[in-house]
């Protein structure tokens, strides 16, 4: 069976991506590099459960506000991406080394986790945040 993982696309009130700064840990997946809040799915749970336990743990928010965007199977695991409107809500970022706050295009310069690009097509395709990312190259 494949690994099932989230990725949340967090937004802010101007449309603008909010991502995490990795940590510069030896153990740390990618560290230094920006990725997409989320993880991996536990046993038992669905992937809405999991976004939700993961917008908790990493940034103490609630679900409310926590919309599916797709999948995509990349022949290794599924990435099921959500996004997550913050309207006004305070970031607790519980992991990683920080987060970075990007208008659209700006990810064209960034150092992205693997996969990230996956999900930003998604999200792309989605009729919900269709303008989102601009311009991002995997």
């Amino acid at each position: 069976m494949k690994q099932e993982n989230t990725s949340i696309v967090l937004l802010d009130e101007r449309g603008r991506a909010i991502m995490q700064v990795r940590d510069d840990y030896l153990r740390s997946w990618h560290r230094s590099r920006f990725a997409l809040f989320g993880g991996k799915i536990e046993n038992g749970e669905s992937p809405l459960e999991a976004a939700a336990r993961e917008l908790t743990e990493e940034l103490g928010l609630d679900e409310k506000g926590l919309n599916y965007i797709g999948e995509k199977d990349n022949g290794l695991f599924v990435r099921h991406a959500f996004s997550y409107n913050l309207n006004g809500k305070q970031l607790s970022v519980e992991e990683g080394a920080g987060y970075a706050i990007l208008n659209p295009g700006a990810h064209r310069a960034l150092e992205l986790a693997p996969g990230e690009a996956d999900v930003i097509n998604v999200v792309q395709a989605s009729r919900h945040q269709k303008s989102f990312f601009w311009y991002v190259r995997s």
